[in-house]
């Protein structure tokens, strides 16, 4: 048993092999990997950026050395997390709203994807932000994509980043009364499509991942939500994919073609084409 679990490990570690483009893309991962599976050892380079060259894609990702950068990599390219929104979306999209871009993963999916696309990315946190536009000036996009440093919520107001659910659940905490330094603006929908300059305009594609605020966003979406062709939203328990067709059938939206991938921990990914209130 304890040489079977051997050969495992090193199949799999070869396996590995395949999904990069250099021999040092692939080892710089796998000791990354070592640091995400032991997060108490003092070990070198830990929150270091670092470049990945994947396979398939045309230009490096920076990644940060023992955060979760590595898991949304693995989900969102190399598990192609995103593939069914992108089969229903249009091959000539003009606008992409990403919500919670992260350090811009989603984005490379995109840029690569959709090459006619302006892409709107929102993210809050500075560190991710950092990292997100290296990965444009690396990929050579920072002209097709505008960052807003924002939470997408339902109500406009600022709010701090509540980090005690570890990196994986970073969720925004509405600021009290006394404004501290770390506050960080929270606008609308409606609000970020005015600031980017694309009010009005039809949203070929919409992806949705902020750890929660998804639920006050979509409770009401009306004034907005039949702007948007696809939609791609990651739910988090106690909202969930039912909940979300509640609310856009609610505020007037009509879907179809409507997809659920139950993922870890309740949350689910929900994919669907909207169907335009004159088609209706």
């Amino acid at each position: 048993m304890v040489y079977r679990n051997m050969l495992r490990k090193l199949l799999n570690f070869l396996a590995r092999r395949r999904d990069h483009v250099t021999v040092t893309s692939w080892i710089t991962s796998e000791y990354v990997r070592q640091l995400d599976n032991r997060p108490k050892l003092p070990l070198p380079g830990r929150g270091r950026a670092f470049k990945t060259f994947l396979k398939g894609m045309r230009s490096p990702i920076y990644l940060r050395q023992g955060t979760t950068d590595r898991w949304t990599l693995a989900d969102v390219i190399i598990g192609r997390e995103y593939e069914s929104a992108v089969l229903l979306s249009n091959a000539e999209a003009r606008l992409i709203l990403d919500l919670g871009s992260n350090v811009g993963c989603s984005l490379r999916v995109w840029e690569e994807r959709f090459p006619c696309a302006e892409i709107i990315a929102v993210e809050p946190a500075d560190d991710n932000c950092m990292i997100l536009r290296a990965n444009n000036q690396i990929a050579g996009a920072r002209g097709r994509v505008k960052l807003i440093q924002a939470f997408a919520a339902g109500t406009s107001g600022s709010g701090e980043i509540d980090r005690t659910e570890g990196a994986w659940g970073y969720r925004m905490k509405w600021a009290g009364r006394a404004p501290s330094g770390n506050n960080i603006r929270a606008l609308t929908i409606p609000e970020i499509l005015m600031e980017a300059g694309v009010a009005g305009k039809r949203i070929d594609l919409l992806k949705c991942d902020i750890e929660g605020s998804e639920a006050e966003i979509f409770a009401n979406c009306r004034d907005w939500i039949n702007l948007v062709s696809v939609i791609i939203v990651e739910t988090h328990p106690p909202y969930s994919p039912e909940s979300l067709e509640r609310d856009l059938r609610a505020n007037g939206a009509s879907f179809s073609n409507a997809s659920t991938e139950m993922k870890p921990s309740g949350m689910a990914l929900f994919v669907a084409a909207l169907i335009p209130s004159d088609c209706q």
